[in-house]
C-alpha cells in the first residue's frame, strides 16, 4: 500500500479550480504534485522526509499560499496539518484502487477558496521604550475583523465582519523581525508561514542608547520597506485584494516609528530614503518606484490606519491657543519648532489646513495608494486599553475635548468612534 496526498480546490460557487501550481516543501526543497487523470494533483509520500514541512499552492488571481503540515511514519506515511487546520480545508482520509498492486491510501485536502483573494496586513511596531508587546494590540484587531464586534471604546461594538475563513491576516512584527501569516482555523488560527524580514533579527539590546539605535540602522533587519514590498507584490499577484492596513506603534505625523532608527544627514534633505532607515516617513512615497503596484494591491473600498500617537507638543500649543483666543484675528506671540511667532488664530488654521495635516504620513499614503488613512489628529496621543484578554489602542476623546472640538468648529473634521481622523487622498 501506497501514501498519497492529493488536493482539490473549489471555489465558493463549488465550480472546480485548477491551481496553477502545488508542492509539498521541507526546508528548501520543493516536492512538486502531479496532475494525476481522475485523482487530481497527487504526490507520493513515501520519499517525504517526517517532520514539519508546507503545503505551497498557488491559485489564478492569488498570491502563493503556504499551510504548515506535519509528515509522521517512517515506512506509512501520514500527513496532516500543523497546528489548527484551517476553515477552508477539509482533510479526509481515503482508500482507492492501485489496480494490481493493491490499494493506496490517499489524504485528500479538500480546498473552498473565493475565486479572489482577500487580506489584511498589520504591522506591530516595537515598543523601544520596553513598555507594550504590540504584537499583542495588532492580533486583537485581527480577532476583532473576524468576529466582527470590538471593544476597542471600552464597550463592546459591532464593526464590519472583514475577515473571512479564506482571507490571509499577515502580521509584521518588528520586535522579532518575522513576517507570519494566518488564516482562520477551525478554534483558532492557522498559522500558514513566519519567514524572517532581512537577514538577522530586530536588535532589541540596548534599548535606546547611541550605540544601539546605530547598530539597529546598520543591520539588515525588518525594516517598513518589507510591509512597502510585500503589499507591492500582493498588488500584481492579487491586485485589488487588500482590504486593510493597520500599524501599531509609536507613532509623530511624520510617520510611524517602527524600531526608532534614524535618517543620516545625507538622506534627510532628499525625498531618497537612507536604506538603514527602518521606520516610515512621509516622503516615502515620492520616490517610491512601485508605487502603482502598491495603489493596485488595495481593494475598492480599502483603507489604512495609524494607530500611534501624533503628539507633537508644539503642535498640541498651536491648537490650544487658537482654541482659546477670543479674538480670531488678533495676533499672539508662540513658540513653534524652537522659534518665535507673531500670529493669530486665523493664520494658525490655514497653517494647519495647509501645510501640516497635507504633511502627514497618513495623508501621504491616503493620495499615494488612493485609499482613505486614519490617525490621530496632530497634537494628540495614543492611549492603551485592556478589556479581559483584549488589547487596544485608542485617542482619548475627553483629555484633548478642547482640541477636538476646535477641528470641528474651524476646520469641519470629527474622529471616529476611537478618536481619530480620517485623512483622504
Amino acid at each position: 500500500m501506497s501514501e498519497h496526498a492529493v488536493v482539490k480546490v473549489k471555489d465558493e460557487n463549488g465550480a472546480d479550480v485548477t491551481p496553477k501550481s502545488v508542492a509539498v516543501v521541507i526546508g528548501t526543497t520543493s516536492h512538486a504534485f502531479a496532475d494525476i487523470a481522475g485523482q487530481g494533483l497527487s504526490l507520493d509520500l513515501a520519499a517525504l522526509a517526517a517532520g514539519e514541512a508546507k503545503l505551497v499552492v498557488t491559485l489564478p488571481d492569488h498570491p502563493e499560499l503556504a499551510f504548515s503540515l506535519k509528515i509522521s511514519g517512517t515506512g506509512s506515511k501520514a500527513v496532516g496539518f500543523d497546528g489548527n487546520s484551517p476553515l477552508c480545508c477539509t482533510l479526509s482520509k481515503q482508500t482507492a484502487s492501485d489496480g494490481a498492486a493493491g490499494t493506496r491510501t490517499l489524504f485528500v485536502f479538500g480546498f473552498a477558496m473565493t475565486k479572489k483573494h482577500t487580506e489584511v496586513v498589520l504591522a506591530a511596531g516595537w515598543d523601544y521604550h520596553g513598555g507594550a508587546d504590540n504584537s499583542l494590540y495588532a492580533k486583537t484587531w485581527r480577532d476583532d475583523l473576524w468576529s466582527g464586534t470590538t471593544y476597542g471604546t471600552g464597550s463592546k461594538t459591532t464593526i464590519p465582519k472583514v475577515v473571512t475563513p479564506t482571507t490571509v491576516v499577515t502580521l509584521f512584527d518588528f520586535k522579532t523581525g518575522n513576517r507570519t501569516r494566518y488564516i482562520k482555523g477551525k478554534s483558532d488560527w492557522h498559522r500558514m508561514d513566519k519567514v524572517l524580514q532581512g537577514t538577522v533579527a530586530t536588535d532589541t539590546a540596548g534599548g535606546e542608547t547611541d550605540v544601539a539605535i546605530t547598530k539597529r540602522h546598520g543591520d539588515d533587519s525588518i525594516s517598513i520597506v518589507h510591509v512597502y514590498g510585500y503589499i507591492q507584490d500582493l498588488g500584481v499577484a492579487a491586485a485589488g485584494s487588500l482590504l486593510r492596513l493597520d500599524i501599531f506603534s509609536h507613532a509623530w505625523v511624520g510617520g510611524p516609528i517602527m524600531i526608532n532608527t534614524f535618517e543620516t544627514a545625507a538622506f534627510s534633505s532628499t525625498t531618497t530614503r537612507d536604506p538603514g532607515d527602518k521606520d516610515g516617513r512621509s516622503k516615502d512615497f515620492d520616490s517610491m518606484a512601485r508605487v502603482a503596484d502598491l495603489k493596485k494591491a488595495f481593494a475598492s473600498g480599502g483603507t489604512a490606519k495609524m494607530w500611534g500617537c501624533q503628539a507633537t507638543t508644539d503642535n498640541r500649543t498651536i491648537v490650544r491657543a487658537a482654541a482659546r483666543a477670543k479674538d480670531k484675528s488678533a495676533k499672539m506671540k508662540i513658540t513653534y519648532a524652537g522659534k518665535d511667532f507673531d500670529i493669530s488664530a486665523d493664520e494658525i488654521a490655514t497653517a494647519i489646513r495647509t501645510k501640516i495635516l497635507p504633511n502627514t504620513y497618513m495623508k501621504a499614503l491616503a493620495k499615494a495608494a488612493g485609499i482613505t488613512m486614519h490617525g490621530a489628529p496632530p497634537g494628540m496621543g495614543a492611549n492603551l486599553r485592556a478589556v479581559g484578554s483584549r488589547n487596544y489602542m485608542y485617542v482619548d476623546q475627553s483629555t484633548y475635548a478642547l482640541e477636538y472640538k476646535w477641528y470641528a468648529d474651524v476646520l469641519g473634521l470629527k474622529p471616529d468612534a476611537t478618536g481619530y481622523f480620517a485623512y483622504v487622498p
